[in-house]
């Protein structure tokens, strides 16, 4: 059979919207294939023929199929172009929003809902923390406990797949007095499923078997889509036999300051000797000493990567009331990727200073 170089997906009915979707996006993963949308439509006024003539129906007709065909493009975001959007470390290079454990400021974290937020958004990338339940199981939680998300109590690694499902996430970045939602705790494979062509995924993994994360990947041909990040250094075994290397996107953390609170940020290893790896951009947590932050911009690396930073906490507080210090400032120095809490107010500022 001859391998499709294009696919054309025709929705008859909306109920078959997320079917189509589905059926067209693991088509597309074996195939490499552009999809091409298009959407049949119903409107009501399409049957008022004692109020519209032929023509006119036909016309109404075929604007609602437009415009669910607008929407139908919009559920398939170009994963590509922002993997190519990735790849360009410039100088020039567009700075891209990455929103920590989704967008949620009307949605729990690390849930579904977020991810959605976070393609409606139009952020670049969406964080997740992937963790092991006591069965095996891969899940969303950044906490080593399900306390401050949902309404149960435990360690994530202490509690069973199926008991974790019958929990509630709490709203926003969760605590006791956080409303409880109807969501649950998704499992990788959702999150990913939701976010397959539409948006870029960094996953922070927390868990027993890196091997079977990205056998996950794999499997859902998604490994363009991909940021792997590690904090092992260029001589540790964990990365030299990492299982992604050159099949999707890395990158290394590569600050450090010890003991916390107060101490001097320094760099795990150089820049220059995480090239071998090909990373896509290094993170680096400075801690806010932005004069280590300048300097590790300007040191030797891997040619044509990104610079990632942390603008969490105070710094996105900070960023409310001063933008152009908070994040302008990042930016001006070389900045490239920046995680926040606020993506949708740093997607505001980013288009206001273009």
């Amino acid at each position: 059979m001859p391998v499709p170089s294009r696919i054309l997906v025709i929705v008859d009915k909306p109920k078959h919207e997320q079917t189509a979707l589905r059926r067209a996006l693991d088509l597309q993963a074996r195939t490499r294939a552009h999809l091409h949308l298009a959407a049949f439509a119903y409107h009501p006024m399409y049957d008022q023929k004692d109020v519209f003539d032929a023509h006119q129906r036909r016309a109404i007709r075929a604007e609602a199929c437009r415009q669910r065909s607008e929407w139908l493009r919009g559920q398939l975001a170009d994963a590509g172009a922002l993997a190519r959007k990735l790849q360009d470390g410039s100088a020039n290079a567009p700075v891209m929003v990455v929103a920590h454990r989704g967008c949620w400021s009307n949605a729990p974290e690390n849930s579904i809902a977020a991810i959605e937020n976070c393609i409606r958004l139009g952020a670049d990338m969406v964080e997740i923390d992937v963790r092991n339940t006591a069965d095996g199981a891969l899940v969303l939680m950044h906490d080593t406990t399900i306390d401050r998300t949902t309404n149960g109590s435990g360690k994530v690694s202490g509690i069973s797949f199926d008991a974790l499902r019958a929990l509630k996430l709490r709203q926003g970045a969760g605590g006791a007095e956080a409303a409880l939602t109807e969501a649950q705790v998704p499992t990788l494979e959702e999150a990913l499923l939701a976010a397959r062509g539409r948006i870029l995924v960094n996953l922070d993994l927390k868990v027993e078997n890196e091997a079977e994360v990205f056998a996950l990947v794999e499997k859902l041909g998604m490994n363009g889509q991909i940021l792997m990040k590690l904090y092992d250094t260029p001589s540790d075994a964990r990365l030299i036999n990492a299982p992604f290397h050159g099949k999707t996107h890395y990158m290394p953390i590569v600050g450090v300051c010890k003991p916390r609170p107060r101490c001097t940020p320094q760099l795990r290893a150089p820049l220059i000797d995480y090239a071998r790896f090909n990373p896509v951009a290094y993170e680096v947590s400075f801690f806010g000493d932005r004069e280590f932050l300048k300097q590790a911009i300007n040191s030797p690396r891997a040619p044509e990567t990104r610079i990632w930073v942390n603008s969490l906490g105070k710094d996105d507080e900070r960023a409310l009331t001063d933008p152009e210090t908070a994040w302008g400032g990042l930016v001006d120095m070389g900045v490239s990727m920046i995680q926040t809490d606020r993506p949708e107010e740093l997607l505001a500022f980013l288009q206001a200073r273009k």
